[in-house]
């Protein structure tokens, strides 16, 4: 007998062997020899005598057996037991089928199939024991008094403090500085910013320029990042440069800060209560470069 309805494209689909009927209610269910468990009777369609039988109100199953709500006799026919999947084969959903709400919330455990650094969700949680957030180092040091600029150049070399208004200051283990030169507190590939605030008191400026220098080998620094721009007499102005630095070496690698202008009147803000010229550095993360 042709099955009826659309046939299942997915699961194990089982048509049991023949059985022969006798005065009893149970049945061995058998798939060439070889004894066969349904996941429960809603997993069987059953014939008897020409007629589907409802499962559990005419007959349950128990293990690989199937009994029947009442003793059949030899002149009863099972036509056939069709299985439709058991507790192991529950088939392949089709690709982009399944959905969020198809899926019971606290399924999936990351932290055992997962590793590295995941995004972060709801809120700002982490997303399970074991992971962080992105970000693991971050931190911003800013001047605290007014430095002149010489047409020489400057380097900002004292008056440095961690930007802490907020009681929070950084993310890690933070910078360390030491007469002007940062040192990195890890390895890394690192964004660093350098915003001056500056004015011009006496005459006008044709540029001021400000400089991130940074060195390879603790000793020698070169310029990787310069800006310049105008200072009119009496405005304030402010210069913002970047500069993305490959931390290989803690020990090797580190970064000052320099500004120069055409004359000395040129004057360089600080404050101990905001960010005036300030500088931020964010670790991005692995070094990914020689």
């Amino acid at each position: 007998m042709p099955y009826i309805g659309r046939t299942p494209l997915t699961g194990a689909y089982q048509l049991c062997d023949t059985i022969t009927t006798s005065a009893t209610a149970t049945y061995n269910l058998l798939v060439g020899g070889s004894a066969v468990i349904p996941g429960s009777a809603n997993n069987c369609i059953v014939s008897l005598n020409g007629v589907v039988q409802a499962p559990v109100g005419a007959f349950t199953v128990s293990g690989s057996q199937i009994t029947f709500a009442s003793a059949l006799t030899s002149s009863d026919v099972i036509d056939f037991i069709l299985i439709l999947g058991n507790v192991f084969d529950i088939g392949k959903p089709t690709d982009g089928s399944v959905t969020n709400a198809s899926i019971a919330n606290g399924t999936i455990n990351l932290t055992t199939k997962v590793t590295g650094v995941l995004p972060v969700a709801n809120g700002g949680t982490n997303l399970s024991s074991g992971f962080f957030n992105g970000i693991k180092e971050a931190d911003m040091w800013r001047i605290t008094t007014a430095t002149t600029i010489a047409t020489a150049g400057t380097e900002l070399t004292s008056n440095w403090e961690r930007a802490d208004t907020d009681g929070f200051g950084y993310i890690g283990t933070g910078m360390s500085q030491s007469s002007g030169i940062f040192t990195f507190p890890t390895t890394g590939v690192y964004l660093i910013e350098f915003n001056t605030a500056y004015r011009q008191t006496t005459n006008d400026a044709n540029y001021v320029i400000s400089t991130i220098l940074t060195t390879l080998d603790n000793s020698s620094y070169d310029a990787a990042a310069s800006t310049l721009s105008a200072a009119r007499v009496n405005d304030y102005n402010t210069n913002t440069l970047q500069f993305i630095f490959n931390v290989s070496s803690t020990t090797n690698r580190k970064c000052k800060f320099k500004m120069e202008a055409q004359v000395v009147t040129v004057t360089a803000s600080g404050d101990t209560d905001f960010n005036s010229t300030y500088v931020s550095f964010i670790r991005l993360g692995d070094s990914v470069w020689k």
